[in-house]
């Protein structure tokens, strides 16, 4: 540990620690940011071994946590991370990046990884049958949010992890067989065994607040750009046939509302004119709301499924018959179709969410189908997450395609 940054985080210490047990607790050494400031982080914390000498202080008549003068839980420590310039000659703080406490039915924990330079905060239920778990990485260089994911587990478990950097996001769920339902080929379940029965992944189609012109009319000619869930070559899911590159055909979705789907389809061939929409190129949606959570693999299907053909936007009935069918927009330039769905008001099963896009280069048989999910036919439990209403996120236009907007960093 250089004098600097021993220095750096005495002078934070004398600063923001308001009480006798408050004191720095660790330093984490970053390097050099893209502005040449010699960064690292600083713990503070109280009821903790102090990384400095401590001179003697002035009692106080009660305690309070780093930076926070409410009274503190004599029996939880508390850590206030912070973010500094270890050169700075007065003021080495740059910001708080997180302040927390320990709980009893909670795990908290924080860490810091000077490859990335990046923080990572998050807790974890304890001692509960509601199991939950939340983790958020903070960007140092320069400040930013970068990911946050969340896992909430009891019958069944479900995470799903948003990178802002990539503006991408994945889901996995695990679920076991209803009772009495386990099929006899899948063995005896170990009750040891912390694995579900079933477990399925998926990409997290964002649902985005989109600017009015591009609602207006502006998505006609507007990219989806890296506002969309992206599937095609390495990313998402191939379930049928061989797995192919994204110049040969791809995909991308992005939720306007819990009704309102844009996609965006590329093909190097566009396929229409088949015996049956089946074997033209066509996307496909499917959704699902089942009214249990486990998995009966012999249960009456509620997975509902629509085919529309890309080229002119009609829509047919897949499996599960539906009858309420969305209204499809459809603008096409060269090898670009985009389609805009939107579906009436709860028509739309929720909360299970699969897009798929099925590409034929004949006519004659679907050569490829791409997907937002592992999707296995019919079966919901292998479908993705649908709309969550949150919209927190937001994107503009830049040079005709959708751009997202960086988040704020939250206030910690």
């Amino acid at each position: 540990m250089t004098s600097e940054a021993l220095a750096a985080a005495k002078k934070l210490e004398m600063a923001r620690c308001r009480t006798d047990d408050c004191c720095a607790t660790r330093i984490w050494p970053l390097g050099r940011d893209h502005r040449g400031r010699q960064l690292a982080v600083v713990a503070l914390r109280t009821h903790s071994e102090c990384l400095l000498p401590q001179p003697p202080r002035k009692t106080r008549s009660r305690s309070a946590a780093p930076e926070d003068e409410e009274q503190d839980d004599d029996k939880h420590a508390c850590a206030a991370y912070w973010l500094v310039d270890v050169a700075a000659p007065k003021r080495p703080w740059i910001r708080q990046l997180r302040r927390q406490c320990e709980e009893d039915m909670r795990d908290v924990d924080a860490a810091v990884d000077a490859r990335t330079m990046t923080f990572s905060f998050g807790d974890r239920s304890m001692y509960t049958a509601n199991q939950s778990s939340d983790t958020t990485v903070i960007g140092l260089d320069p400040l930013r949010l970068v990911e946050t994911s969340h896992t909430s587990a009891r019958d069944d478990e479900h995470t799903t992890t948003w990178n802002w950097d990539d503006f991408a996001g994945t889901v996995e769920n695990g679920r076991n067989y209803c009772e009495g339902k386990r099929p006899r080929d899948a063995g005896a379940r170990d009750p040891e065994s912390d694995h579900a029965d079933v477990e399925a992944q998926a990409v997290l189609i964002p649902e985005v607040s989109l600017p009015p012109a591009f609602l207006a009319g502006g998505w006609k000619t507007t990219g989806l750009g890296r506002c969309a869930a992206r599937v095609g070559g390495d990313r998402g899911f191939t379930v049928h046939g061989a797995k192919g590159t994204a110049s040969d055909s791809s995909m991308r979705a992005v939720f306007a509302s819990a009704s309102e789907l844009f996609i965006e389809v590329t093909d190097d061939r566009f396929v229409t004119g088949a015996k049956t929409w089946v074997k033209d190129d066509h996307v496909e949606i499917w959704a699902a709301a089942p009214d249990h959570s486990c998995v009966d693999p012999g249960e009456k299907p509620s997975a509902r499924q629509w085919g529309i053909r890309v080229t002119d936007g009609e829509v047919f009935a897949g499996f599960g018959a539906p009858t309420a069918m969305p209204r499809v927009e459809v603008a096409r330039a060269g090898n670009v179709i985009r389609l805009r769905v939107t579906f009436e008001a709860d028509t739309l099963p929720g909360p299970w969410f699969t897009a798929v896009y099925s590409d034929s280069d004949d006519g004659v048989r679907q050569k490829r189908l791409i997907a937002t999910s592992a999707l296995v036919f019919g079966q919901w439990w292998t479908f993705g997450d649908g709309p969550d209403g949150e919209q927190s996120k937001s994107c503009t236009v830049a040079r005709g395609v959708l751009e997202p907007r960086a988040p704020p960093l939250p206030d910690f």
